[in-house]
């Protein structure tokens, strides 16, 4: 299953997590296909980085995922490395 990401406006960068278990279910399917999966305990996933996935206090997803490239708080980051000139170095990222 391809995996696509959605730019709603210009510089915003989202994905379905609907999609990732989607994805996952389809790669156990296919790999059940050539081996048994019944010893499989936990399954790790791993690719995702800085996205925010935003839950409800029932732990369901209320909106796509905002990406790691996602530009639409650019002008509130360039804000705070004026403020914070080392905010870099403190964080460990950008």
């Amino acid at each position: 299953m391809a995996l696509n990401v959605s730019q709603p406006q210009l510089g915003w960068s989202e994905q379905d997590p609907e999609d990732w278990w989607l994805a996952l279910v389809q790669a156990c399917k296919m790999l059940a296909a050539d081996q048994p999966l019944n010893g499989i305990k936990i399954i790790g996933l791993s690719g995702q980085m800085h996205g925010a996935t935003l839950i409800d206090d029932k732990g369901r997803v209320i909106r796509p995922c905002i990406l790691w490239n996602d530009g639409r708080s650019m002008e509130q980051c360039r804000q705070i490395e004026n403020q914070v000139p080392d905010i870099r170095e403190r964080s460990g990222n950008l």
